[in-house]
Order: C-alpha cells, then structure tokens, then sequence
C-alpha cells in the first residue's frame, strides 16, 4: 500500500508533461496554397502553378501532341482524355510547358475516332498535355466552387 502514492504521483506528472505537449503549436512556416494562378499577358487565360503535393494528389499525368496523315492531310494527334469543353461549345487542353506549370489552349477538332483525337489547330508535336486532371484544373482556373 506504501507504494501506491508514488506511482500515481509518478504516472500524474508523465501525463501532464504528455498533455502539455499536445497544445497549439506555431511555426514559423506559412501556409502554401496548392496553386497559384497568374494571368497570361495579352489573354483572358491563367498559367497555374501547382506543388509537387497538389499535382501528386490531383494524379496529373501527361502525353505528348503526335502527328499522324491521313487522307493525305496531316493532323496533330491527342488522346480524347484531354479534351474539355466550355459552356460555348469551345475545345480546350491543358498543356504543360513546364514542371507543374499549366495553361488552358484552345484546339481545332478535325474528328474522334477511339481515343484519339485529330486536330487541325492546336500545340506543336511533342507539347505535353494533361490527359489526366485537367477537369481539375479547369476547375481551379475558372474559379468554379467558389
């Protein structure tokens, strides 16, 4: 019985130091959006930069702009995967010029067939576009949710 008391002392002040380590705690890092947006000049379109986080979390991949003739007509060639369209019946992609770096271009459809599809105006061979994530990023772009 004699030994009672000092184990709960003992067991009473580990739980205060455990508690006392749970309060609020303040860094001095500051918060980091996932995205930032910045107008491109001489358009009405936005380049967006992600964080490494928010593009792994968003899941974006790409694939690079193909060409391919047919019919005796060169077409650039994309997956179907990219494709967005506006509230104006616009055709859009997102490219990606650079790490996380992204912007919205407007293409010219020739046709769909399959997942493949032909433009007749849109990014030079070998631009990446986004084929997976770009409806998020038309989301953040245009502001849609807030």
């Amino acid at each position: 019985m004699k030994y009672k008391k000092p184990i709960f002392l003992i067991t009473l002040v580990i739980c205060g130091m455990l508690l006392s380590a749970c309060g609020n705690q303040t860094t001095s890092a500051e918060k980091t959006e996932p995205i930032t947006l910045e107008k491109i000049e001489g358009t009405d379109r936005n380049k967006l930069t992600l964080t490494e986080h928010a593009a792994l979390r968003l899941d974006i991949q790409t694939a690079p702009v193909s060409e391919t003739t047919m019919d005796e007509s060169t077409y650039l060639v994309i997956p179907y995967s990219t494709i967005l369209y506006d509230l104006t019946g616009g055709v859009w992609i997102y490219v990606n010029p650079a790490p996380l770096t992204y912007h919205r271009e407007q293409v010219v459809v020739e046709t769909i067939e399959g997942d493949s599809v032909y433009l007749i105006e849109g990014p030079p061979v070998g631009t990446m576009v986004v084929t997976t994530g770009a409806p998020e990023l038309y989301g953040a772009d245009t502001g849609v949710g807030k």
